[in-house]
């Protein structure tokens, strides 16, 4: 008889789901579309217009918001708090607005934050909140607590993400106003779960 001996299995740390897609916020000019630099604040006039390149990825749970020069926040992507309920994320490319709409930099002047938070895992918690303040977008106390969440989100992530940003070419998927360009560059995000970055634009 050969007594058969069962070695016990190593055990490991989950591992950490990778999150991954690519962003730009996007202005026309006489060449079609090209990225604004964020590596400072970005100063703007009244008047230019933009819109956002979302390349999502799959297992990628995308957020973004925007608060305004008058202090208004808009929830900008997904657009619904619910989406997440039926639609999974997989590797799709957004354009916010969509088709040849764009967003138009408008008086007052002030400074424009653009928060864009990612995640391996739903944040469910922001998408109740953000449920809430859709449905009472006038009510102050909601929006606060969207706002809130926003920034008790990133402090609890600041000290664990782990990202890098690389910047690659995008080429021949946007027209913009009928004007074909060849590429413009789009941030590459490879982060340990999540991600999160706050894009400001001043604009007079």
């Amino acid at each position: 008889m050969v007594a058969l001996s069962v070695a016990a299995m190593p055990t490991h740390l989950p591992a950490e789901t990778p999150v991954q897609f690519s962003w730009a916020v996007l202005t026309d000019t006489d060449k079609g579309p090209r990225p604004i630099d964020f590596s400072s604040p970005a100063t703007l006039p009244n008047g230019t217009t933009m819109q956002f390149y979302i390349e999502q990825k799959p297992g990628t749970f995308i957020y973004i918001y925007l608060i305004d020069s008058t202090d208004n926040l808009e929830f900008l992507y997904p657009g619904e708090a619910d989406y997440y309920n039926s639609v999974a994320p997989v590797e799709r490319i957004f354009r916010i607005p969509a088709d040849k709409d764009r967003f138009e930099l408008t008086p007052p002047g002030g400074q424009e934050k653009l928060y864009i938070l990612a995640s391996s895992t739903r944040l469910i918690r922001l998408e109740k909140l953000t449920a809430v303040y859709v449905e009472n977008p006038r009510d102050p106390v909601h929006k606060a607590s969207v706002i809130n969440e926003l920034k008790q989100i990133r402090r609890q992530h600041s000290k664990l993400a782990q990202s890098t940003e690389t910047s690659v070419p995008v080429a021949g998927t946007i027209r913009s106003r009928g004007i074909p360009f060849d590429s413009f560059e789009a941030t590459k995000v490879n982060a340990a779960d999540f991600y999160s970055k706050i894009l400001r634009i001043n604009h007079e």
